[in-house]
């Protein structure tokens, strides 16, 4: 029928090509959205990568604060030993040597 009408024909060639151009404007489309969102993942991934670094860094500096507080404690306990052990020398009970705190009442 449409190759004896030629109005038809041309109604028909115009409807295929609309139709193709849809199915090309659909392919786009998803294409664009993939790439969002490849990009949207690539970004969250960028950004976690940075909140596990920043709190690995965290974590260092609070190691180091912790092995240095360690470390006074040490050298604070150790001065204090050797504190005991001279007064032991010289016949001082350290215990006794020690001012008591008075209770306030």
């Amino acid at each position: 029928m449409a190759t004896q009408n030629p109005i038809l024909a041309e109604a028909g060639e115009t409807i295929y090509e609309v139709s193709q151009e849809e199915h090309q404007r659909q392919i786009l489309e998803g294409r664009e959205d993939a790439r969002r969102q490849e990009l949207g993942v690539q970004r969250l991934i960028e950004r976690t990568k940075k909140e596990r670094d920043e709190a690995e860094q965290e974590r260092a500096k609070a190691e180091m604060a912790r092995a240095k507080a360690e470390k006074d404690l040490d050298e604070t306990l150790a001065k204090l030993d050797a504190a005991y052990s001279l007064l032991r020398e010289k016949g001082i009970n350290p215990d006794e040597a020690m001012p008591t705190q008075k209770s306030d009442q």
